[in-house]
This record gives structure tokens, sequence and C-alpha cells, in this order.
């Protein structure tokens, strides 16, 4: 069965709002590697992958992409 939800509508209108309080803004976020629902959600709302690097969390170190969304 294909799903399709409403992460990317839902994030999408999220940047854009945020865009609109702050032009030229950029917005980043980390997203555990593993995750690979979640990076598709934030690919199709315009964020990229621009580093991925190892930080500590609650649960051990864990492996982590940096996203960045660019206000055009």
């Amino acid at each position: 069965m294909l799903r399709s939800g409403w992460g990317a509508a839902l994030t999408g209108l999220a940047v854009r709002e945020a865009a609109r309080r702050l032009p030229g803004a950029e917005i980043d976020l980390e997203v555990e590697k593993w995750n690979k629902r979640a990076i598709r959600v934030y690919e199709k709302a315009g964020f990229v992958i621009t580093d991925e690097y190892e930080r500590r969390a609650s649960h051990g170190t864990v492996s982590v992409f940096c996203m960045v969304w660019h206000n055009q």
C-alpha cells in the first residue's frame, strides 16, 4: 500500500511561514541518518543535506544529517 502523508505539506507550510516572518532567513535542522522517511519529507519541502556528523543524544551518540533550507 502506498501511503502519502501530510508531512511534506505541513513542513512546507511551516517553512513558508518562517520565511514570511524572516525574509532571507536560513532554516536548518538535524535528522538522524537512519530516519529515511523524515529525510524524504524534508527534501520534498526544499531542504538539502549540507553536513553529516555525530552528536550526543539522550539515548547515546547518534549520526545525523544537517539539512538546510534557504529563503530565495
